[in-house]
């Protein structure tokens, strides 16, 4: 099997088969994983401030994406947790913020 990107999408997806025993080749313009829009992004995986029905997909690639990290010999992936940091930038933000607090 080929896939073609090594962004989140990518990655998941030639884990998962290579998991269930498909020879994977995974092919990049860049020279590593997630170097493109995965890369410039946050990245940010969390549960906080999402909706209840996210929380098991949110936790489930947290797992998944503690595991690739674990898992990778030349440790080209960096994945680190840490919590959230959210700011108000205008007052009527702070209710949710304070809601997100609970």
């Amino acid at each position: 099997m080929v896939v073609v990107g090594s962004g989140i999408t990518g990655a998941a997806t030639a884990a998962a088969l290579a998991e269930r025993g498909a020879r994977v080749v995974v092919l990049d313009k860049e020279d590593g994983p997630a170097r493109e829009g995965s890369g410039r992004a946050q990245g940010s995986l969390r549960v906080q401030g999402r909706h209840p029905s996210e929380f098991p997909l949110a936790i489930e690639a947290m797992h998944l994406w503690t595991r690739a990290a674990a898992d990778d010999p030349a440790h080209d992936a960096e994945f680190s947790t840490g919590g959230n940091l959210y700011f108000a930038t205008d007052a009527r933000e702070r209710p949710m913020l304070l809601n997100l607090a609970d």
